[in-house]
């Protein structure tokens, strides 16, 4: 039986000062729809408050019910629509730069 691992891919994309902030990039879209938190958070079955944290997260806690009500009420056809086509690399140095565990439970530095 084969463990699949998560692989790290170096972008030359990006530069490593760039940063990672999904709860902006959810506000972003929210605003390029004309929406309102309230009005959004309703059609999205979530309160005000709940869209307000997410937006407010750089990595939002969200279910993927809610990832996916988000996609379907601002238009975004994938994840990485909603999310940011950010590089692996990236996003695991952000989780760690917060504190988070790595991959496997240990710091990863």
């Amino acid at each position: 039986m084969s463990k699949t691992s998560l692989r790290v891919v170096k972008s030359a994309i990006r530069d490593a000062s760039s940063s990672v902030h999904v709860g902006h990039r959810l506000r972003k879209l929210r605003e390029a729809n004309s929406l309102s938190q309230e009005s959004a958070a309703v059609r999205a079955g979530m309160t005000r408050n709940t869209l307000a944290r997410h937006e407010a997260a750089e990595f939002p806690d969200m279910k993927l019910s809610t990832m996916f009500a988000l996609m379907e009420l601002y238009g975004v056809p994938s994840l990485d629509g909603l999310v940011g086509p950010y590089p692996s690399e990236e996003l695991l140095h952000a989780w760690v730069r917060l504190g988070r565990p790595g991959l496997r439970g240990e710091v990863v530095s």
